[in-house]
């Protein structure tokens, strides 16, 4: 499996490159204000989808999965990989986005607060979250096919702040206990999802013919 992420990182290395420096830059742009953790997180999440995605894209461009299953590579290994990239993606930009904050944290003397920490934490699971639901549906309908389904995806986080303002959820104020429970609790079923998609990604391509 570690020959294909190092397929992949060696095709993207170049965009790579300059998605790290955007992050660089946007990072020490947005680190003097009170809401830079929040951008870099929510960044973080699009660089990996992009990452992800193109990947995909050039592997279906490429017509690499089928040159690929001509050799011992099972599909369970070809799915893997793509997944692993996703986490792999993820969290490197996670802890960029830390380093980030903490050089400039040194810099202003105001350091690294809890809430920035929490937040790009937070910021990492929602994309294990969103990559989850992202992937079963590139392997079923294409990259190409499936460019609306991924700009749907994009916005679920937004859809999310929407529907919880319409319940006057986020007026009202939440309970700090609930905040707890709640950060406690979605790590465990994001990840169970993301397990569960994997599998779901792996019957699809089983089923599938390429």
């Amino acid at each position: 499996m570690h020959g294909l992420i190092y397929k992949d990182l060696y095709n993207l290395k170049k965009y790579m490159r300059q998605l790290l420096l955007i992050i660089a830059v946007m990072g020490v742009l947005f680190g003097m204000q009170d809401t830079g953790a929040s951008f870099l997180g929510v960044y973080t999440v699009m660089v990996s989808m992009m990452v992800v995605i193109s990947s995909m894209s050039y592997d279906e461009f490429a017509k690499w999965d089928k040159f690929v299953l001509t050799m011992p590579v099972s599909r369970k290994t070809l799915v893997g990989s793509k997944y692993l990239l996703g986490l792999l993606v993820t969290a490197g930009g996670s802890l960029i986005a830390i380093a980030i904050y903490l050089v400039i944290g040194i810099i202003t003397r105001k350091g690294m607060t809890l809430e920035d920490l929490v937040g790009i934490i937070g910021c990492f699971f929602a994309c294990l979250l969103m990559l989850g639901v992202l992937l079963p549906l590139l392997y079923k309908f294409g990259v190409e096919k499936a460019r609306m389904m991924i700009l749907c995806v994009a916005l679920l986080p937004t859809l999310g702040v929407v529907l919880l303002s319409k319940t006057g959820l986020l007026e009202n104020g939440i309970s700090e206990e609930f905040l707890q429970t709640l950060a406690f609790v979605a790590p465990v079923i994001i990840v169970v999802l993301f397990i569960a998609s994997f599998f779901l990604s792996v019957s699809i391509v089983t089923k599938k013919e390429f």
